[in-house]
């Protein structure tokens, strides 16, 4: 009796962690697409000579609340700053990822995408706050509506 309980225990545990671990993979390789994919996003965005949206929208509520409550120059001056320091750290972080990580098709290509990112690190620095900030209140603007827009038109004519 004690031996079959024994068994019966050793294969529900088997059974458990089987699953456990199946399901561990299945969301491990879920987020490591995912993170993958958003950062392939949003170097798309850099490359196209935008910040990423991702980048910017944790500054979006500060950013209306300033607004509301009229803040000032000052005030707005900081955040603009705290959103230069975020977007620059990201984009030394991007350019590290595309520097060690083999995503592109030559060397050439890496090159330049290296070269572009290395231009922003310096020009980024040097743009104004009143700059950031506008950047975050375009987020969800006709920009984004026009882009919809423009894509589903072209799948459109291609049908």
């Amino acid at each position: 009796m004690q031996t079959s309980q024994f068994l019966i225990l050793l294969i529900v545990f088997i059974a458990v962690m089987t699953g456990g671990m199946y399901g561990f993979t299945k969301l491990a390789s879920k987020m490591v697409t995912r993170a993958i994919q958003d950062r392939l996003h949003a170097l798309q965005e850099v490359v196209e000579g935008r910040i990423p949206d991702v980048w910017l929208k944790p500054f979006q509520r500060r950013v209306v609340a300033l607004r509301r409550n009229a803040a000032s120059d000052a005030q707005f001056a900081r955040l603009g700053g705290r959103i230069q320091k975020h977007c620059l750290r990201n984009l030394d972080e991007m350019t590290r990822y595309v520097t060690n990580v083999n995503m592109v098709d030559s060397e050439v290509t890496k090159q330049e995408i290296v070269g572009l990112l290395e231009t922003y690190q310096q020009t980024w620095p040097t743009k104004d706050w009143r700059a950031w900030i506008a950047d975050v209140e375009e987020l969800d603007t006709p920009r984004a509506i026009e882009e919809d827009q423009t894509d589903s038109l072209s799948a459109d004519n291609m049908s």
